[in-house]
């Protein structure tokens, strides 16, 4: 299809005008004086004006022709055209066979073309179809992943809400280790505290102990004091009865009547033995229960003394709860 703008009277009047200037008018030479034209459309042109090359001419040597010329100058100038003609027809056999040439290789070159652009299409039809299977092929593994994205999301749902149970679990768990924690300090000072309490007491206890121990021990002494001189007074009495005895049994013949009030004597100085002794003996008991009543508080108090004392120790030791 001629190109719009490039009539043939403009190629026409660019090849009359190479053709009087001694040029053979080609497609080359006429898209160079023309500026524009594509070269189906030169060609084309070119080929209608080497048609019509023929018929101008001989319109142009009617046209030229002298009426009444002498014959010789008539024949020269039937030779002349005739010669002229020849070498036009030869001319244009010879831009025929140029241009049929050009248009066969254009024709050829079109076909390879042709044929080249034909596999390329069914070498991008098959690329399509393959493209086409590839995105199926995408499509469904893309649906696949969605769907696994959609799971995944799921299951990172799930772990957040599981987390979010750890941690409200943690933080409810700190807290009661903090409440523990607290009470522990508080338990700690409020053991402390007991401790120095207790042990303020035990040792005003022991204290208390130790003074009336030393005052059970003095009041023993003096019991033992008061018996070792109820025991010297009897022997010395037994002395002094076994002296007095012995006296009287000397005098018993001629002082019975003495002897009787001794015997009186001896009875009651017996029987206040036998009430000093009984005495000595209350003593003695007296003195081994208040003894005993006084050691036993400071025998079970030693051993709570102990036990607070180690508390007291593994308290102080760091890291010890």
């Amino acid at each position: 299809m001629a190109r719009p703008g490039l009539s043939f009277d403009e190629v026409k009047h660019a090849a009359d005008a190479q053709l009087k200037a001694g040029v053979r008018p080609t497609i080359q030479s006429l898209h160079a004086a023309l500026g524009t034209g594509s070269s189906t459309t030169i060609l084309k042109h070119l080929n209608d004006w080497w048609q019509q090359l023929g018929q101008r001419l001989v319109s142009q040597q009617e046209a030229l022709a002298i009426p009444d010329a002498p014959a010789n100058v008539l024949a020269a100038a039937g030779t002349f055209w005739h010669t002229a003609l020849e070498a036009a027809n030869a001319l244009l056999g010879e831009r025929r066979q140029e241009l049929e040439t050009h248009y066969q290789g254009q024709v050829d070159a079109l076909e390879s073309a042709k044929t080249s652009a034909l596999e390329a299409v069914a070498i991008a039809d098959a690329r399509a179809q393959s493209a086409d299977q590839r995105a199926n092929n995408l499509t469904a593994q893309l649906a696949d992943a969605d769907s696994r994205v959609q799971e995944l999301r799921r299951h990172l749902d799930d772990l957040r809400s599981a987390l979010q149970n750890a941690t409200d679990q943690l933080q409810q768990r700190d807290r009661q280790v903090i409440s523990l924690q607290s009470a522990l300090n508080s338990a700690q000072e409020a053991a402390a505290l007991e401790s120095a309490r207790s042990k303020s007491h035990i040792e005003a206890t022991e204290n208390r102990c130790a003074r009336e121990i030393d005052i059970a021990r003095c009041a023993a002494r003096e019991l033992a004091s008061e018996l070792k001189e109820s025991k010297q007074q009897q022997d010395a009495q037994r002395a002094k009865a076994s002296a007095d005895l012995a006296h009287w049994k000397a005098e018993a013949a001629s002082h019975s009547a003495h002897a009787q009030r001794l015997s009186a004597e001896l009875h009651a100085a017996q029987t206040i033995h036998q009430a000093q002794a009984q005495q000595i003996l209350q003593l003695d008991e007296r003195l081994r229960e208040v003894t005993s009543r006084l050691l036993s508080p400071l025998a079970e108090r030693r051993p709570r003394k102990k036990k607070l004392n180690e508390a007291d120790r593994q308290s102080e030791i760091p890291g010890h709860s």
